[in-house]
């Protein structure tokens, strides 16, 4: 009977494991508002990241744009908070290499610029520090038409 019942459940290992266990209901989870304890987020935010970045690097192109892309732009565009906003300042500029400059110019780049006029001076800070690594993904064209300008608005 135990046979029968694995050929229905779905397999939780390999690529499909990783993408979906892990992906779906482990790191996508933990970015979402009020789902960990905001203690608890802080003390392991940045090793989260890190193993975010390392498992994203063998995803497929299509796994980085449904799950890793909405995951960067929810954090980036979400008004109520700043700990969120900050967090996908962090995860884009962790992650562009990942998403490759076409995404990052085409999906992310304006809401990312946008922050530049966030009220909260952290995140704007945080904005600043992170554009040199960003506009190393998004090319010299973007680095002087775009970057630089809102780098010496900032400034």
């Amino acid at each position: 009977m135990g046979d029968l019942e694995d050929l229905h459940r779905p397999k939780l290992n390999g690529y499909y494991g990783l993408s979906t266990l892990l992906l779906d209901e482990i790191y996508i989870q933990f970015f979402q508002p009020e789902r960990i304890e905001d203690t608890l987020k802080q003390e392991i935010q940045n090793q989260v990241i890190t193993q975010l970045v390392q498992i994203s690097k063998v995803l497929t192109a299509s796994d980085i744009e449904e799950k890793i892309l909405p995951l960067v732009l929810d954090c980036i565009r979400d008004e109520e908070s700043e700990d969120r906003r900050l967090t996908g300042v962090i995860l884009f500029e962790e992650l562009a290499t990942i998403l490759g400059p076409e995404l990052c110019r085409e999906q992310i780049m304006y809401e990312f610029i946008g922050m530049q006029d966030d009220p909260i001076f952290k995140i704007r800070r945080e904005m600043v520090v992170r554009l040199v690594e960003i506009s190393r993904i998004l090319g010299p064209e973007i680095l002087v038409g775009v970057i630089i300008p809102v780098y010496k608005k900032l400034s």
